[in-house]
Order: structure tokens, then sequence, then C-alpha cells
């Protein structure tokens, strides 16, 4: 992400939602345009309840786990310049979260080819 020093506010970044957007959803939405946007009410977490949350981008790649199942990933058209906007935050917009025992580390991936093979 990018963090602008004279508004004191994110500029372009992948933003991960838990129990956001008033209804309950699991998203990813991309600022600072917000013209990137995907949400799903399909998880439905427990109050008191602890997860593990993972997130993060690969090349446009968007993706949350909760407990290590997969949740949510989308493919942004225009990807965020991960070499460019290198940091990273936490942010609690109109939620009541805990977050704990963070680990931050460099996403270690390979590519998988998925294709259709001609079959006749």
């Amino acid at each position: 992400m990018e963090w602008l020093t004279e508004t004191d506010q994110r500029g372009i970044a992948y933003v991960a939602g838990l129990q956001g957007w008033w209804t309950g959803k699991v998203g990813i939405e991309k600022s600072n345009d917000y013209k990137f946007m995907v949400g799903t009410p399909l998880f439905n977490f427990q109050p008191g309840e602890i997860y593990k949350i993972q997130a993060g981008s690969v090349d446009g790649q968007c993706f949350i786990l909760a407990n290590g199942q997969l949740l949510l990933e989308a493919m942004d058209p225009d990807p965020i310049d991960s070499q460019k906007y290198t940091k990273i935050g936490f942010e609690a917009y109109c939620s009541k979260i805990r977050v704990r025992n963070i680990v931050i580390r460099q996403i270690n991936w390979e590519a998988i080819t998925m294709e259709y093979k001609e079959e006749f």
C-alpha cells in the first residue's frame, strides 16, 4: 500500500475487509479510486471466536483465508505494482476487532498453468 503523509491516510492499496460494507461481507477493494471491489456474505464469522486470517496478493491475484479456508479470490486486471507500493497496514472502520500475533512475510508461490486440453 501507499501512505500519504500529507493527508495522513492511505493512497493506492488493496483493502481486505472482514464483516464489512455494513452487510457482513468478506471482500477486497482497491483504493484510492475504488473501481475494483469484490465481496461475498457467504462466511459467517462468530463474535468472540478467534480466526487465523491470511490475506495478500500476487501480481493482482488477491485472496483472503480464514482458518485455512479460502473465503475469496479475485484477479485485478490492473494490478498494483508491489515493487513500488511496499507497505501494509491495519484499519478498523465501523468494526470491533482485535488483531494479535501479526506475522508479515513475503509470499512464496509458484505459477500453475490451468488450461483446457483439446480432447478430440
